[in-house]
């Protein structure tokens, strides 16, 4: 058993009540859950300079002497960016039928 320091939003909202606010999931917001993965996965562990991991190599790596003691800050641009890279490097047809997913759950905008 472990204790993992907290992760703190850049200001008094959390990522969990940034992400309530719409009462909806991340992959509701675009995320994709792999990004999202790799995203939490790097708040307060560290593995040397690599940023981009595969669940694969998650697991391998993971190692409680990298946890930091510090409080991790959450910052969405960074998130978006590891979501860009996920993006640009998923297939097209697994994209459009995630879309089309998120589509049909996603509520009609207000008119």
């Amino acid at each position: 058993m472990s204790h993992i320091p907290l992760i703190h939003g850049r200001t008094a909202r959390s990522f969990r009540s940034a992400m309530a606010r719409s009462a909806s999931t991340p992959t509701r917001h675009g995320y994709l859950p792999e990004a999202l993965r790799n995203y939490l996965v790097r708040l307060g562990w560290s593995h040397g300079d690599q940023e981009i991991f595969s669940t694969e190599e998650m697991i391998a790596a993971f190692d409680l002497s990298g946890i930091g003691r510090s409080a991790a800050r959450f910052d969405f641009a960074k998130l978006e960016s590891l979501n860009g890279h996920y993006i640009r490097h998923s297939d097209d047809a697994a994209l459009v039928t995630m879309f089309e997913a998120c589509w049909i759950m996603c509520p009609a905008a207000p008119s």
